[in-house]
C-alpha cells in the first residue's frame, strides 16, 4: 500500500514538473514574442495518381488535371515517372492540365504522378446583408448561363428555385435552402454524367448530379456557380474522385458540398484538381486504360521550422532562452492537436 501511494505521488509530482517545465518555456517564449505554433507538426498528404495503358503500336495521348497551389492548398513536391511518354503541363483557364504523349506505344505501360500537398480547412461566414438580384461580382457568363447538364432556365428548376427564395431575400438564406434541398436527395453512385434535371426527377444522384443541381439552383437566381473536382484525401488506395460546387458570393468563391454535407466550407482533406464541369481523365480511344489513387498522410515539421532552422535551430533557440536543452524533449513530446481553419467574414 505504501509503495502504491509513493508511486502515485511520484507520478503526480512528475506530471506537475513536466507541466511546469512547459509553462515555464511558454512564458519565456511569450516574453520574447516567439510564436510556439511553429513547433507543432502539421499534416501533409502524399498522393500518387497512376494511369495504366495497354496499347498496340499506336499513338497514345493521356490527359488529367494536376493540383495548383491556392489559398487553401500548397503543392510542396511533384514528380513524374512516364517512360516512353513526353510530358507537358500547362495552365489554362485556371487549371493545370497534364498531357502525356507517345507517338508509337505497344504493350502495357504505367504513368505515375506523385505529389506532396499541405491543405487547410476553410469555412465562410455568409453576410446576411447580401441580397438576391444584386449584380454579380463576376462577369464570366459561363458561370451564369445554362448548359446541357446544368439546366438553370428549365421550367422545373426555375419553379423550384422560386419556392426556395427566403422571406429575407438574402443570398445566405437562399444558399442554405438550396443546399438543404439538394442534400436531401438520395445518394446513388451512378457512372457517367447525371444532369441537374435528371437528379431532380430521380430524387437521387451521385456527387456530380447533386453538384449540377445545386449549381443550377444558384444560377437560376442570378448567383454565379461552377463545379469543382478533386480527391478526398482518405489514406489508402481507391479509384473515386469527387465533385462539389463553388458559388460566387460577394467577392469570394464559396464551396458547397451537398453530398458530404459541407455548407460554405471544406475540410482539410479535400484536394482541388480542377474547376469547371470537366472530366478528370481523358485518353486516346481504342486503348486499355485504368487509373487509381494512392494516398497517405503523415506529420512533418511546420514549414516555418524548415524555413528558420538554418538561422536559429531548435538548440540555439533554447540556448537563447536560457533553458537547458534537455527540456526540448519534454516540450516536443507533449501531445498537441491542432486544426487550421480559415474563417472569412463579411463575405
Amino acid at each position: 500500500m505504501a509503495r502504491s501511494k509513493s508511486a502515485k505521488w511520484a507520478g503526480l509530482v512528475g506530471g506537475a514538473l513536466a507541466l511546469g517545465a512547459v509553462a515555464f518555456a511558454t512564458l519565456r517564449l511569450n516574453r520574447l514574442d516567439f510564436d510556439l505554433t511553429f513547433m507543432v507538426p502539421e499534416t501533409v498528404y502524399d498522393v500518387e495518381i497512376t494511369q495504366s495503358v495497354d496499347a498496340r503500336d499506336e499513338k497514345v495521348v493521356l490527359k488529367t488535371y494536376l493540383p495548383l497551389s491556392d489559398h487553401r492548398q500548397t503543392v510542396l513536391e511533384e514528380t513524374n515517372q512516364s517512360p516512353g511518354f513526353e510530358f507537358k503541363g500547362d495552365v489554362d483557364a485556371g487549371n493545370r492540365l497534364g498531357r502525356w504523349q507517345a507517338e508509337s506505344l505497344s504493350g502495357k505501360h504505367v504513368v505515375r504522378t506523385s505529389f506532396r500537398v499541405r491543405t487547410v480547412a476553410v469555412r465562410y461566414d455568409l453576410s446576411p446583408s447580401l441580397m438576391l438580384g444584386a449584380s454579380p461580382a463576376t462577369t464570366d457568363r459561363a458561370d451564369l448561363d445554362p448548359t446541357a447538364v446544368i439546366q438553370s432556365t428549365a421550367t422545373e428548376l426555375v419553379a423550384l428555385s422560386r419556392t426556395l427564395i427566403p422571406a429575407s431575400g438574402g443570398v445566405a438564406d437562399y444558399a442554405r435552402a438550396a443546399f438543404d434541398r439538394t442534400r436531401a436527395l438520395g445518394f446513388k453512385p451512378f457512372k457517367g454524367t447525371t444532369d441537374a434535371l435528371t437528379a431532380l426527377k430521380l430524387g437521387e444522384a451521385s456527387c456530380n448530379g447533386k453538384s449540377r443541381l445545386l449549381a443550377a439552383l444558384f444560377r437560376a437566381q442570378g448567383v454565379p456557380a461552377r463545379l469543382a473536382g478533386g480527391i478526398v484525401l482518405t489514406p489508402g488506395e481507391k479509384r473515386t474522385s469527387h465533385q462539389w460546387v463553388e458559388a460566387r458570393i460577394g467577392s469570394h468563391w464559396v464551396p458547397f458540398d451537398p453530398t458530404n454535407d459541407h455548407f460554405a466550407s471544406l475540410p482539410q482533406n479535400y484536394l482541388t484538381l480542377y474547376r469547371g464541369d470537366l472530366a478528370l481523365f481523358k485518353h486516346s480511344s481504342d486503348i486499355g486504360f485504368e487509373y487509381g489513387f494512392a494516398i497517405s498522410d503523415q506529420l512533418v515539421p511546420r514549414q516555418e521550422v524548415q524555413d528558420k532552422k538554418e538561422i536559429l535551430g531548435l538548440w540555439s533557440v533554447f540556448h537563447r532562452l536560457g533553458i537547458p536543452p534537455d527540456l526540448l524533449e519534454v516540450i516536443v513530446m507533449v501531445p498537441v492537436g491542432t486544426i487550421i481553419i480559415l474563417v472569412f467574414r463579411n463575405v
